[in-house]
């Protein structure tokens, strides 16, 4: 769920274009060079069941015909999410924190032989409402 504020965030920070090199949910096989952000579980906060907080997984794969410039973006990325903390744009739910659960690193070469890179996130979340978002 909150995947496609991340996405548009990013593109906003000038990592690409929302829907031209910066997908979410699916990472088409035609573009090299991208950036796709997934939604992906994350445990469920204690304070969870009493508090209006929950907790979000995020994935973010980087892909590049270089090593380096994946690199570069990966980590580039990875400074504009870690620790944030706010909204993603007007309306967006409050973000506490933006936590890592791992850090940039490589996963090696495609079937094609671009480079890819990703990390791992836990967004915590304040809700507006005594119900979940």
């Amino acid at each position: 769920m909150m995947g496609e504020y991340v996405a548009r965030f990013l593109a906003q920070k000038g990592h690409g274009a929302y829907g031209g090199d910066i997908f979410l949910g699916f990472q088409p096989d035609e573009v090299d060079n991208c950036l796709t952000v997934y939604d992906e579980s994350t445990p469920v906060l204690p304070e969870s069941h009493g508090l209006g907080v929950d907790q979000f997984g995020i994935q973010i794969l980087v892909r590049d015909n270089s090593y380096t410039a994946a690199r570069d973006k990966a980590m580039a990325v990875y400074h504009d999410l870690a620790a944030f903390g706010g909204q993603f744009e007007p309306n967006a739910p409050q973000v506490t924190n933006v936590f890592v659960d791992g850090v940039p690193t490589s996963i090696g070469k495609d079937e094609k032989g671009r480079n890819e890179w990703t990390m791992h996130f836990r967004l915590r979340v304040e809700n507006p409402t005594e119900h979940r978002l």
